[in-house]
């Protein structure tokens, strides 16, 4: 079986780690911020993670094999990776991403979170690991890791997709349970999931070739919109401000980011707005006007529909989930 802290992130980037019964946390080296990783063992070959960062990004060095796989799926806050040369992963929240180390070379790529923060889940696998013991103890509900590995990566060697409502389901749950649930709990919640990614047939993946030129233009147009959204205007303004036509910038934009300029501005708009209603005890009417809202209906009405659930419906529901956990001061 790999050793998956010889091989993997964990390699040059933790701090310092601590272990408590099954679970070891990584304190992670990252650039303008802070990063914790926990990671529970869940069978031989499978390792769970969970993610919380408030950074704006971190280098991680891999290293090739053949035998492992990465999934990751983002649950609050967007992630973006581009490996060498010019191929750029970015996931949004409800998307998972799947690849392979079979690409790597003893690289260094470096992981941004554009909007401040990321909580997440991911997955190492060892396939071949991951499959023996599966084989050997589940009996029918054995799970091929190989086989989700060749559907899941569509001949390529990474893909990013929404997750759907199942998978989204479970991966919620575990991210939300795994620090108290018990060993059997998460075998159980592991096998549900890849059971449902074997059978899951993803679009053909899209992978993003761009001139660095290009690819840092756009990246200077993003933090040019969230770094002033109160004064941003039109797409048709941001163009003409920086020289290139409104189709080109839409279509790059939307190439990178998955999602139209206005779209994503929204998107991170309510997600600051989620990270300050989990983090502070500041009044809802003031978090909407600081996340760019004109009325406390319209953001209440945006957010409800992003979230399913009012603002204060969403504060409550976090509390209720963590009754022992002190909200972040003003």
């Amino acid at each position: 079986m790999e050793n998956f802290e010889n091989s993997l992130f964990y390699k040059g980037c933790c701090t310092k780690q601590e272990s408590r019964q099954s679970t070891t946390t990584y304190y992670m080296r990252c650039e303008n911020g802070d990063g914790i990783t926990e990671k529970r063992g869940v069978f031989p070959g499978v390792e769970l993670l969970i993610h919380h960062y408030k950074a704006g990004s971190w280098p991680e060095p891999r290293e090739y094999s053949p035998r492992l796989m990465e999934l990751n799926f983002c649950v609050n806050g967007r992630f973006e990776c581009v490996f060498p040369p010019k191929k750029v992963l970015v996931l949004a929240s409800g998307d998972i991403s799947v690849h392979s180390y079979e690409a790597f070379e003893d690289m260094v790529t470096v992981s941004s979170f554009p909007m401040g923060y990321y909580d997440g889940v991911a997955f190492l696998l060892d396939c071949e690991a991951a499959t023996a013991w599966a084989a050997a103890h589940c009996g029918a509900l054995a799970v091929d890791f190989w086989k989700i590995k060749e559907t899941l990566l569509c001949a390529s060697w990474y893909t990013v997709h929404p997750a759907g409502p199942r998978c989204e389901h479970v991966l919620r749950e575990l991210y939300e349970q795994t620090p108290q649930a018990g060993q059997t709990y998460l075998r159980l919640k592991v096998l549900e999931l890849f059971y449902l990614l074997g059978e899951y047939t993803p679009a053909q993946p899209q992978a993003l070739y761009l001139p660095q030129s290009q690819l840092e233009l756009i990246r200077h147009l993003r933090d040019h919109i969230v770094s002033d959204y109160t004064n941003y205007s039109t797409v048709a303004h941001l163009a003409a401000e920086h020289g290139v036509s409104v189709s080109w910038l839409q279509r790059m934009f939307r190439k990178i980011y998955g999602v139209p300029v206005h779209t994503y501005l929204r998107q991170y708009q309510l997600e600051k707005s989620a990270l300050l209603l989990r983090t502070t005890n500041r009044p809802v009417t003031e978090i909407a006007l600081e996340s760019g809202f004109s009325s406390l209906g319209k953001f209440g009405e945006s957010f409800k529909k992003y979230y399913q659930a009012s603002p204060t419906q969403y504060r409550q529901s976090l509390a209720a989930a963590k009754p022992d956990t002190e909200m972040g001061q003003p």
